[in-house]
């Protein structure tokens, strides 16, 4: 078979993705590839397709151990033999998986780089034809990365100890031109064919908004599930920065009534894999989890991600809020952060297990990547520019599909009042941090105030008609312009730069939310209503049927809905109606498999439907 005819039969598409066939083309013609492509753009297909037309076997170097499974199982329910080499099977189990690639009844092999290090991995692959070496996920390789694996430096070495070395092909979502470098350097590609997508993802809304504490944030959050409708099965994701929090939000979010469950690495492996089982198959809508749950897992139908806190870098930001949408239909990306955030990420830089010049290397690189986070996030730019920009992809137009260009936001000149924040700064003796600053500004009677004989300061309620929210938000953009500094015990403190503003040789602008009825009514859900059910072209009765029909053959059957079948699919069937195998299998979306899994079922309800309304 050629390529397009492996595509259509176990890959269910008639087409490929942007720089897919260029890679696999690449790869077929024995040169070594780098695949950047964003989440969702099919790295996965641009070796897995090879495999099955090269000769020899194709190991696939993979980071986490659910990652493996998870595509070792969707390649074996499309007829292709594919093994798992890993800590966590039997010796019984590895030993079945070597046999079967010595003796060429498996294609594909997942491993991780560290096992590339036990020698006995050398003698097994000296005894097959390894033809290709897929590194996914390669962005590993750098200490410039967010998620540095120091295993992955030996793959190369491993390549060449063998008795041919293989086409190496490399393939991540997030790489900054620098991590680039690396992984061409580190992995010793031979002129590689290189495909660079751009970063840009069409579909996704994005939006910031900073919520002081974890009450807000729990009450934004439940009200921001609602219009997105997962309290009607919509799905999607809640990143937190902690274990402890991703319960406290899974519970609190059950208790408001939300199907919600939690998934970090303090749980157990059975219970991990319930929760991610819960999620896949739709059986539980929301997830609230750790970055220990996401990593090539292929949901198509995620509508929203959440970030319940400030992620530590723009890579694990862009890659964990790329897992919306990957159907290509329109998601919502949302972030909330509060001051505290910082503060906790720089102490887990802190405490980095790594020694020596190492250490303070990748040290620097996270306080770097975190500086360039909170950029970001006070960013009064276009954030999908902004995000574009770190990636090392410029662009001037504004996206439209963002909370700074959806105009619920403008640019204001804050000098006077930034002049009122600095002088009350510095008549406090710069030893306090942003709330006392706030009490005194804003003209509070408290036992603090008036012991400290704030009440007699010229700036003690020169701000009393200015809500918290807004001082606080002018104070952040302070520091964020180098305007003001914190120290480590987050009083306030001068720069040089104070006096350009204090004594008005500058403006102070700022970007800060509208304040008018029509802006708080505006929600991100609008931009996606349409994602909440079917396109108006569907027969949405019908739909829901199928939709009926396909669900419970998932739960049967114990597969995700999306791979019994694809809601795409399911309203393009719903809108033909065809009533055929033949006319069924011409349907975008759906391959011999999805057909062997449900397709006379739905066959049947579309004939029973058409025969109800005729």
């Amino acid at each position: 078979m050629n390529k397009l005819e492996i595509l259509g039969k176990y890959f269910g598409c008639d087409s490929f993705r942007s720089g897919q066939e260029t890679l696999i083309d690449g790869i077929l013609s024995g040169k070594d590839v780098l695949g950047i492509l964003p989440t969702g753009g099919g790295k996965s297909l641009c070796y897995q397709l090879p495999a099955l037309m090269l000769d020899g076997v194709t190991a696939v170097i993979s980071p986490l151990i659910s990652l493996m499974t998870d595509q070792r199982d969707t390649l074996s329910e499309r007829g292709i033999n594919a093994v798992c080499l890993n800590s966590a099977a039997s010796l019984d189990d590895n030993a079945a998986a070597e046999r079967a690639l010595i003796s060429g009844r498996a294609k594909i092999v997942y491993l991780s780089p560290e096992r590339l290090e036990n020698p006995r991995m050398l003698s097994v692959f000296s005894k097959i034809r390894l033809s290709l070496l897929a590194v996914d996920e390669a962005h590993c390789i750098s200490q410039w990365g967010h998620d540095f694996r120091p295993a992955y430096l030996k793959i190369a070495e491993f390549a060449e100890n063998l008795p041919k070395r293989p086409i190496i092909a490399a393939f991540t979502a997030t790489a900054t031109p620098a991590v680039r470098r690396d992984i061409f350097e580190r992995l010793r590609l031979n002129d590689p064919v290189t495909v660079i997508n751009s970063f840009a993802r069409d579909n996704l809304f994005f939006e910031v908004k900073r919520q002081p504490n974890d009450a807000e944030k729990l009450l934004d959050t439940a009200g921001f599930l609602r219009r997105m409708g997962a309290d009607k099965g919509s799905s999607g994701i809640i990143y937190c920065s902690s274990r402890e929090r991703t319960e406290t939000v899974s519970r609190s979010l059950s208790g408001m009534g939300f199907s919600c469950l939690p998934y970090h690495a303090g749980m157990s492996a059975e219970e991990r894999q319930y929760s991610q089982n819960a999620f896949l198959s739709g059986q539980c809508p929301v997830i609230a989890a750790t970055n220990a749950f996401g990593m090539g897992i292929n949901k198509p139908d995620v509508r929203f991600v959440l970030h319940y806190n400030m992620p530590a870098s723009p890579e694990a930001y862009y890659q964990e809020a790329g897992r919306a949408g990957r159907d290509g239909k329109s998601a919502v990306c949302r972030l909330l952060y509060s001051d505290s955030d910082s503060f906790i990420i720089r102490a887990l830089i802190d405490e980095t297990e790594l020694d020596g010049e190492t250490a303070a290397f990748v040290k620097n690189v996270r306080l770097k990547q975190l500086s360039a986070m909170e950029n970001i996030l006070r960013s009064g730019n276009c954030l999908q520019n902004e995000i574009l920009r770190y990636f090392g992809e410029n662009s001037s137009k504004r996206c439209g599909r963002c909370s700074v260009c959806d105009g619920r936001t403008q640019l204001r000149d804050c000098t006077v009042e930034a002049q009122k924040i600095l002088s009350c700064v510095k008549r406090m003796g710069e030893r306090f941090g942003i709330s006392d600053t706030i009490a005194v500004l804003r003209g509070i009677n408290s036992r603090f105030i008036t012991e400290n004989g704030f009440d007699r300061l010229s700036t003690y309620g020169i701000m009393s008609d200015s809500s918290d929210k807004e001082i606080r938000e002018i104070t952040l953009e302070l520091i964020k312009q180098g305007y003001l500094k914190q120290s480590e015990d987050r009083s306030l403190h001068f720069t040089e730069s104070t006096p350009n503003v204090l004594y008005a040789r500058t403006r102070f602008l700022v970007r800060l939310p509208i304040q008018s009825s029509t802006a708080e009514q505006f929600t991100p859900a609008d931009a996606v209503k349409e994602l909440l059910s079917p396109p108006v072209q569907y027969d949405e009765r019908l739909f829901a049927r199928l939709k009926a029909v396909r669900d419970k053959v998932s739960s049967v059957c114990g597969l995700p809905a999306y791979a019994v079948m694809p809601d795409n699919a399911l309203g393009e069937i719903s809108s033909v109606k065809p009533t055929t195998a033949d006319d069924l299998l011409k349907i975008k979306g759906v391959s011999p498999e999805h057909f062997r899994r449900c397709g006379e079922r739905l066959l049947a309800e579309i004939c029973a439907y058409i025969k109800e309304i005729s």
